[in-house]
């Protein structure tokens, strides 16, 4: 099966050698950002896929995704700050969308900060819809956040 790409970039599966550079695109990207356990545990989870656009051996955007059964939750998604607001992440989003409906898989979950405007109209775009909210989810400088709870039902 050939690997997804765009203009040129490359999404292949995660890989311990990326790791150094996911971290810093995660610790840039996050208040509160995974430490390396949490990632070797998602690459080494049946349940979770971990992936990266890559341009040569440059990574520049991951997401970790669990899927359990027929839902799919998106754990954790980061552009690096250099690459962004150029379509990456909705790259990643778009084509793990399509790998779930080729997998028959019903729902497509995840969370959003509240103060996250960007990202909560991207997936609006993406046809996600808001389900729910999760008061004091995320920690900040100034206090807990709630996250919005949004859900992309998949069409067979």
């Amino acid at each position: 099966m050939p690997k997804p790409s765009i203009n040129g970039l490359v999404l292949r599966a995660m890989e311990a050698a990326d790791l150094p550079q996911v971290l810093a695109i995660e610790t840039a990207s996050y208040f509160t950002p995974w430490p390396q356990a949490s990632f070797l545990d998602a690459m080494a989870s049946p349940q979770q896929r971990c992936q990266v656009l890559t341009q040569g051996e440059e990574v520049l955007a991951y997401m970790v995704v669990a899927h359990i059964i027929d839902e799919a939750d998106l754990l954790n998604i980061a552009v690096a700050p250099q690459w962004r607001q150029q379509g990456l992440a909705r790259f990643l989003i778009a084509t793990h969308q399509q790998q779930l409906k080729q997998q028959s898989m019903a729902r497509f979950f995840l969370e959003v900060n509240v103060e996250n405007h960007a990202a909560k109209h991207l997936y609006e775009q993406l046809g996600f819809q808001l389900v729910g909210r999760r008061k004091g989810y995320y920690p900040s400088a100034t206090g807990p956040q709630d996250a919005l709870v949004m859900c992309y039902e998949i069409q067979p």
